[in-house]
């Protein structure tokens, strides 16, 4: 079965700073509150059943392969 890891609100900002470095963009966050709303909606399935259906489809495709045997 495939395991999807998400990264919390410390991780995103410690890439958004090196991001920020690398491009010379502006420094600093807006809005944290935004930032971990996403964080916390892209980890639900209502939102983005798309990602449950992939996870389901690949489980099925990988179980399948095992089902086959060695050539």
């Amino acid at each position: 079965m495939t395991t999807i890891f998400y990264f919390d609100i410390h991780y995103a900002i410690k890439l958004h700073d090196w991001i920020i470095e690398k491009s010379e963009g502006f420094p600093g966050v807006n809005n944290l509150g935004l930032l971990e709303s996403a964080l916390d909606h892209i980890q639900n399935d209502c939102y983005y059943p798309e990602i449950v259906r992939i996870q389901v489809l690949e489980t099925q495709s990988q179980q399948g392969f095992q089902n086959r045997g060695e050539f």
